[in-house]
This record gives C-alpha cells, structure tokens and sequence, in this order.
C-alpha cells in the first residue's frame, strides 16, 4: 500500500500525473476543491473531442454557468427508472484519442468529418424539434422526433444559456451519446457473455430471471430485477474486469498534497486508469479477505456479495473507494451508472430470458479474451470470433 505507483509526463507542456495508488485515487476522488474535472470536461472533452464552439466554452468556465449542476440532476432523475430509451450510435470511437490530442484538421481530416456528420444530423433534429415545440405538437412523455422526456428537458435548458444555438446544443447531445454508450455496450457485451459460459452462472442467471416473469404475459418486472444484489454483483464485476475508463482530475488549488511525501502543483492533471485499481489483489484484500477468494485477474460473479440479515447475500460495495473507479467517484461520479446498469440486466434478461445460448468451446473462447496490460484505457475486445448456439426457447 505504501508503493507510489506515480508517473509524471510533461507532455509538450502539459502537466499529467499517472495515478495507480488506490489510497493517493481515493483522495484525489475525495478533494473536490483542490481537484476539478471540470477543466478536462471543458477543453479536452466539450471543446476538442465534440468540437463545442467556443461561445459555449467561454460560458462553461464562467463564474454564472449552472450547466453542470443543471445536467447532473437531469440525469438522475431521468436514467435511474425505467424509462429506457433507446440510445443509438455507432459514433467515431476509433478516432477519439487523435481528436482529444488536438491536432489541427488537416492531420486528422478523416476523425473531423465522421465528427461533422454526426454533429450535422444532430442540428438538424434540433430544427426539427425546435419547430414542434414552437407549435405545441410535442407529447412531453415521449415523442417520435422531440425524443424523450430527458432529451426535451435538455433541449429546452440548453436553448437559454449562451453559446448553445443549434451547434452548440448538437455538441452537447453528442457528448451525451458519447458518454452513455462508450462503457455501456462493452460491458453489457461481457456481461451477457460470461453467463453462458459458465454452467453453474448460467443456471443462477436463469433461476433469477424466472423468479420475475411472469408466464402469463410473458413480461419481466425489471425494477426487480434491477433490485436483485446477485444480479447487481454480476454487473459490477462484469464493469470491474472489463472496463478500462479514465477518470481525469486537474488540480486547481496552489498546491495539492497527495500524501506525506508527494505535493502536485496547480496546473497538474491526474490520470487514474479504472483497470490498474481494480486488479490490485493487496488494496481489495485490506477492504476484506472475502473479496480476493478467487483471484481479480479472473471474473466472479458473487464477489460483491456479502452475508446480510438471516444469511441472506447482499450486494455491497463498501469501503472500494480507490479502488472501483469505472464510473468515476466523488462529487463528479457518473450520474448514468445504475441507467447502464438497467440496461445491462434489461439486455440479458431479453437475451438469455427468452433465448437459449450456448458457447460451444469455453475453452477456446478464453484464449479470446482480452490482454489486460495491453492498453491503459479503452473498449476491451475479445480478439477473434466466437463459435455459440443460440434458439428461442420454448414456453
């Protein structure tokens, strides 16, 4: 624990700060006022990756904008429940480092103009809903053009502040799409995946979908099933071993001491890399023995369950701060994470509720597997294709 793990990189000027320690994670997580992630949020994501005007960017780091509070609690309020629109784009992942480098156009011409259509199709739905609006045809539930009820909401806040015309707003509805599926589609995949190869999780998988169905309509009561702690535990560890987030803090006190023998000077940029804690058998075993049973380099789907009242498993998550930080943490932890939650036990009780699936070689599929050192941060892929059997089951 007392290893620094501390990687420093001046990067053409820019000052960035490596962190795997667990415990130096956990503060930095923890001193929201020495340590923003705004400012990353702001240039690196709002302004070179989405391409944000910079109307919008000056209004962002002005002392009057409220648009962050503002898009945190729209959703929470809007994501946590089942209302589960659908969230649809294949977006221009593989060009995301090279537009986050902030390289001209002309050395990245290609990730610019995947980037200018979509932000193109996005002004245009804003046009299009615009004019509903003015003319009162919107169902504020649900509408076929306006979207839904979180969308509308977004729409409507972001008209009224400054920089946020049609272009400005396309950027923010890109960045949302951007954000809501980056982590979501690839550990849903490997949610899904590891149930049906393994026999005995499978069987439990299928146990607990089959205790909220009911047979008669042939419908699944997810908000149940969204309360089930095993399921919530197959899902946290899908997210704990498949994910490879970066969470980004800028320190914006004079100083920031991490610990006794390390201060980080204002200016400075935290990296912490979700994969590298979340694999860190010394810092999950001081939390509790219980959790390294089976080792962090293999997937468990009960190793966030603990004995509750009358023995009964509970899923719990205590005392992993620093040490769990796919969704973030801290005051700027992902407000969507229990929505992609949702979405995961949604897919997998369609899926393997209504399906039967079978990995023909388990085996061989492992060897597929993604390497973990491989790259810090980024979508894990299985490295080849992967034979299985699949047929709806009958009822």
């Amino acid at each position: 624990m007392a290893t620094a793990h501390l990687s420093f990189i001046d990067a053409a000027g820019e000052k960035l700060l490596i962190v795997l320690n667990p415990e130096h994670v956990r503060k930095i997580l923890r001193s929201s006022n020495e340590l923003d992630a705004n400012p990353s949020v702001h240039e690196k994501i709002m302004g070179q990756l989405v391409g944000s005007p910079k109307s919008a960017i000056d209004y962002y780091r002005s002392p009057e904008s409220i648009v962050d509070h503002d898009q945190m609690m729209q959703v929470r309020q809007h994501t946590p429940g089942w209302a589960l629109e659908a969230l649809d784009d294949k977006l221009f992942k593989k060009s995301t480092d090279t537009l986050l480098l902030g390289l001209p156009r002309f050395m990245a011409s290609e990730a610019f103009r995947a980037r200018d259509r979509l932000l193109a199709h996005f002004q245009s739905w804003g046009r299009e809903a615009d004019l509903l609006r003015i003319h009162s045809k919107v169902d504020p539930n649900w509408d076929p053009v306006a979207g839904s009820t979180l969308m509308q909401e977004r729409e409507s806040l972001y008209a009224s502040l400054p920089g946020h015309g049609l272009e400005g707003r396309a950027t923010k509805t890109l960045v949302l799409l951007y954000a809501g599926t980056s982590l979501m589609v690839p550990v849903t995949f490997w949610f899904l995946y590891e149930t049906p190869r393994s026999s005995p999780l499978r069987r439990r998988v299928q146990s607990e979908l089959s205790a909220h169905r009911d047979p008669a309509l042939g419908t699944y009561d997810f908000a149940q099933l969204a309360a089930t702690h095993f399921l919530q535990s197959l899902y946290a560890e899908a997210v704990r071993k498949y994910s490879a987030s970066l969470v980004a803090r800028q320190v914006v006190s004079p100083v920031f001491a991490l610990d006794e023998r390390y201060v980080i000077k204002q200016g400075t940029t935290g990296l912490i890399p979700s994969k590298y804690a979340a694999q860190y058998t010394m810092a999950w075993a001081f939390v509790h023995p219980a959790l390294v049973e089976k080792p962090l380099s293999e997937f468990w789907g009960k190793r966030l369950l603990v004995s509750g009242a009358g023995g009964k498993e509970r899923f719990s998550d205590a005392g992993l701060a620093g040490k769990w930080t796919s969704f973030g943490g801290g005051e700027h932890k992902c407000p969507g994470r229990f929505f992609a939650r949702g979405i995961g036990i949604v897919t997998l009780s369609i899926l393997l509720g209504e399906y039967e699936v079978e990995v023909i070689d388990p085996e061989a599929a492992r060897k597929l597997d993604p390497v973990h050192g491989a790259e810090a941060f980024g979508t894990m892929r299985r490295s080849g294709k992967i034979g299985a059997r699949t047929r709806r089951r009958h009822t």
